[in-house]
């Protein structure tokens, strides 16, 4: 998919097109990513579709590898890849490698889907009749393979990976997440109230982080109708005061345990606090998935 390039790409791809009668390079004016994903999902032939960016670099088994994968589990909908990215990621880029990398199998992914895109998405090999099913990508102003996961879980779809890097992933100054809206915190925040508020519809919802983190994803689900009853924090300086209404609750208050008819939504930024706050929801009985979600 050659979306309006004004460089050597048209010569490029036609000469290797002479080469292999396989590659079959279309070329358009600029639209757009998502309108030219799926008029590529609309071109091709074959029953599964593979993602690939021009400026990164697939391992020469990359696709042998998620082809047998998806043939020995049919029970999966896409498969990913673990990734390496180049060439000198920050510190912050390192830890979302090292998270992204670490969540393999589709309970992992599901369990952690809330929190970020668990996919890198020019990693992924998908059943084309699945894509097409979901109405394949859409342009939401949020990211969109991020919304594609979403929905795909939320439809009872399988998301895995292939437990090996065979993908470099390049980072840069001219990446879309870097220079687009539509990628950055607000919109997958955006994104993720979205998805998430017709899940947690009719019940009462709590967050756990009455920072930054808590206070915008309370908002952000506000503006999908869903309210904030409360906030529950570990600091003393917020404790007994109200936040957007609401008040903040030391989080002894959950030690009772789970309620019926109550949801809590973890929203805590801190580096490291995610590992403990599940510890200590388990030791008060709270169970991951029905009773409380990690959204950040």
């Amino acid at each position: 998919m050659d979306d309006g390039s004004t460089d050597e790409t048209p010569r490029i791809l036609g000469a290797w097109a002479r080469k292999d009668p396989r590659i079959r390079p279309v070329r358009t004016p600029p639209r757009g990513l998502v309108p030219a994903l799926n008029l590529g999902i609309a071109r091709a032939e074959g029953s599964l579709i593979a993602r690939q960016d021009a400026d990164d670099a697939s391992h020469p088994e990359r696709l042998a590898v998620q082809v047998r994968a998806l043939g020995e589990h049919p029970e999966w909908d896409v498969v990913a890849t673990r990734v390496t990215i180049f060439p000198e990621p920050a510190r912050g880029l390192l830890r979302y490698q090292a998270w992204i990398n670490a969540l393999v199998a589709p309970a992992q992914i599901r369990r952690d889907l809330w929190i970020e895109s668990p996919l890198p998405h020019p990693t992924v090999v998908m059943r084309r009749e699945v894509l097409a099913g979901i109405g394949g990508y859409r342009d939401m102003g949020w990211p969109e393979d991020y919304d594609l996961w979403l929905r795909l879980a939320g439809s009872g779809r399988v998301l895995a990976k292939v437990d090996r890097v065979l993908y470099a992933w390049r980072d840069g100054p001219g990446r879309m997440s870097r220079r687009h809206a539509a990628y950055g915190a607000e919109a997958f925040r955006r994104c993720k109230a979205h998805h998430l508020s017709p899940v947690i519809a009719g019940r009462s919802v709590s967050i756990w982080g009455a920072g930054p983190f808590g206070r915008r994803f309370a908002r952000a689900l506000r503006e999908e109708g869903v309210s904030v009853d409360r906030f529950v924090d570990v600091d003393p300086l917020k404790i007994g005061r109200r936040v957007q209404g609401s008040p903040v609750e030391d989080v002894s208050a959950l030690a009772d345990g789970p309620s019926p008819g109550r949801i809590l939504l973890v929203c805590v930024g801190v580096h490291g606090a995610r590992d403990l706050i599940r510890r200590r929801l388990a030791e008060w009985s709270f169970d991951e998935g029905s009773d409380y979600v990690v959204v950040a």
